[in-house]
């Protein structure tokens, strides 16, 4: 099977785990668990989880700084793109994986959107005062799939070795760090954070089978030379 056929076709598990998933998440073991009686599935393991990690301001806060620091990728690379767009002067000359990476991150916002108004379940911690939607974790979607995308194209077209290792280092601790603080934070339920993670990478595996298809001879991992 070619490169791309296999990325689509991890893309699509994926896809259908996150869907699965997300209906267990929403008709399984439902229970009044939450603020104001809000109810989540799988009930048990979940308040279980948040009586032992319960709402931490520290980390809470470090998980936000990490997200910002996912968030500036896409400034880099959308600066990226708008110098070679000026320098080759042609919308067509800029690099096809820039559109695609920036399709990606269209795709991420979407998802975003879409839950914000397509409720699954609600916070365990009221931050503002009131109810707020929590599944996915759109933080940690986010800035997963960010940063996945960040050590791909990094990886690409960072010509140095050792500085191609450490961006990559750096990335990979980001989006671990976003995922480690944010359970740790108690501002998600855990089904939350497990839920984010999949669909981050159905995304992510379904930009990787794009890019190679535009470029079938390409590495598009590249850790040392």
């Amino acid at each position: 099977m070619k490169a791309n056929k296999r990325y689509f076709v991890i893309s699509a598990v994926f896809f259908i785990i996150f869907i699965i998933y997300t209906l267990m998440v929403k008709y399984i073991g439902v229970a009044m668990v939450g603020p104001q009686n809000s109810v989540v599935g799988f009930a048990s393991l979940n308040k279980a989880i948040a009586n032992n990690l319960p709402y931490n301001d520290l980390m809470y806060n470090l998980s936000e700084v990490l997200g910002y620091a996912a968030i500036l990728t896409v400034g880099i690379f959308g600066l990226f793109g708008i110098m070679q767009l000026f320098i080759k002067k042609g919308f067509g000359k800029v690099d096809k994986d820039l559109y695609i990476l920036c399709g990606l991150y269209a795709c991420a916002l979407i998802t975003y959107i879409v839950f914000e108004k397509l409720i699954i379940n609600y916070r365990p911690v009221m931050l503002e005062g009131e109810l707020e939607a929590s599944y996915p974790s759109s933080h940690t979607m986010l800035a997963v799939t960010f940063m996945m995308a960040a050590i791909q194209q990094f990886s690409m077209r960072l010509k140095k070795e050792k500085t191609r290792q450490m961006v990559i280092i750096v990335c990979a601790l980001i989006g671990i760090g976003v995922i480690v603080t944010r359970v740790i934070s108690g501002v998600h339920w855990i089904t939350d954070i497990i839920g984010s993670i999949f669909i981050s990478l159905a995304w992510f595996m379904l930009y990787l089978g794009m890019i190679a298809t535009i470029y079938p001879d390409k590495k598009l991992f590249k850790f040392k030379d």
